[in-house]
């Protein structure tokens, strides 16, 4: 979970220069979804079942719009590239889309999250 704070931490802070490192093609937010995707893969077996809010409208039509972005992206002759790309960018929504309602799913979860985020806002803007 604290993988999790590090990257909602980290999301509004664009231009900062630690951030901005790649290591390979990859930037260390990257590294840190990477870091995040893990433990959730494990909670999603444990549970033997996603999260219900996979089963609404809403979800439903994001992973058709992920999916017609991939295609449109391969369809005209883009390769998948850890470099940013409109793939990439999309990807990396879809994995944090992934990401979050299974590891915030208590109430003091969501609270911690929305501290962790307003935090990283108003340092942002300093």
């Amino acid at each position: 979970m604290i993988f999790f704070y590090l990257l909602i931490l980290a999301l509004p802070l664009t231009h900062h220069p630690l951030l901005l490192q790649t290591f390979g093609e990859v930037t260390v937010i990257k590294y840190l979804g990477v870091a995040c995707i893990l433990p959730c893969i494990f909670r999603v077996a444990a549970r033997h079942s996603f999260p219900p809010i996979f089963r609404t409208g809403p979800a439903v039509g994001f992973l058709l719009f992920f999916m017609s972005v991939s295609f449109s992206h391969f369809f005209h002759g883009g390769e998948f590239s850890l470099a940013e790309s409109a793939f990439t960018v999309s990807l990396s929504w879809l994995l944090l889309f992934f990401v979050t309602p299974v590891m915030v799913d208590t109430l003091s979860r969501l609270r911690w999250v929305l501290v962790v985020g307003i935090g990283s806002v108003a340092f942002a803007s300093l």
